[in-house]
């Protein structure tokens, strides 16, 4: 019951730009999913759907107007930065019945895991099941459809590929 009080008020404070707003939103979100995350950082407009499947690493900064969909599950590791209207989804719909229209397929929930030291630039979207590797650059606009297992690399694109080695 705590927890959905948490996010009943944290639905309260998400579009507020006020310097208050961001201890008070770090506050709650660490209430809503029940452990402390050091130096997380969560600008307005950050929208959270199922709390309770996620997990988030120390020094985390999550820009505005990002969507987590966290249903299937979503680990962000350490020193992630998440740039501005990004989505990051856990579900996908099943589409392997030909006499069943797709919107009433069953939904799978993927977990997503995304390592430490990675930067999102802004508007990615990353999709259910997807494994992305310490390190990581996605360059703004990506769409990451399959995992990425290389470290320290550079991707990008629709869908996102290997740009580059970061180093």
């Amino acid at each position: 019951m705590f927890r959905k009080i948490c996010a009943f008020l944290y639905m309260g404070i998400i579009r507020s730009h006020s310097r208050l707003a961001i201890p008070i939103r770090r506050l709650l979100i660490q209430a809503m999913i029940g452990r402390k995350t050091p130096n997380l950082i969560v600008r307005a407009d950050v929208n959270i759907s199922s709390s309770r499947n996620l997990i988030l690493g120390r020094d985390v900064s999550i820009n505005h107007n990002v969507f987590l969909l966290c249903e299937g599950g979503l680990k962000i590791g350490d020193f992630v930065s998440i740039a501005h209207s990004t989505s990051i989804i856990t579900t996908e719909h099943s589409y392997s019945d030909p006499d069943t229209p797709i919107k009433f397929q069953p939904i799978q929930r993927l977990p997503v895991v995304i390592g430490s030291n990675i930067w999102i630039g802004s508007r990615v979207t990353i999709l259910a099941g997807v494994r992305i590797a310490n390190g990581t650059v996605v360059a703004a606009g990506a769409v990451v459809t399959r995992s990425i297992d290389v470290e320290n690399t550079i991707v990008g694109g629709v869908p996102a590929r290997h740009i580059k080695m970061r180093f």
